[in-house]
């Protein structure tokens, strides 16, 4: 048996009418497809899964064993860090973040969406 994920705790969310099992923990989550087995719930704590064979799937948690079948597993790591500094060119400096701010304020004004849209070409 090979242990391929674990959490502590971890949400369970499914798609295809349960065909597909995403199990969600804090930093990754763990896709099963082609799920044939009993649906676990909603949220897991201690969750292990094992995989035995090349199909054979088995979820291990405080709240139960779930026995199933699957046709593949993939492993999903979020790495927030690795995108951080793709958004930075687009964040407002300070300064334009208030003019922003104060633009969106006057919307409800006549000639408010003018205001904000000549500003946001000038920004171009």
């Amino acid at each position: 048996m090979e242990r391929i994920f674990e959490a502590e705790d971890c949400e369970l969310a499914s798609a295809a009418g349960g065909r597909v099992l995403r199990l969600r923990a804090a930093e990754r989550d763990c896709l099963l497809e082609n799920w044939s087995g009993p649906l676990p719930p909603a949220r897991l704590s201690h969750l292990v899964v094992y995989l035995r064979g090349t199909d054979d799937c088995q979820l291990q948690s405080s709240e139960g064993h779930f026995s199933g079948r699957v046709s593949g597993y993939q492993l999903i790591t979020q790495a927030t860090v690795l995108l951080e500094p793709l958004s930075r060119p687009f964040q407002l400096r300070p300064f334009s973040r208030s003019v922003a701010l104060a633009l969106l304020k006057l919307l409800r004004l006549p000639g408010g969406s003018t205001l904000l849209r000549a500003w946001h070409e000038r920004r171009r």
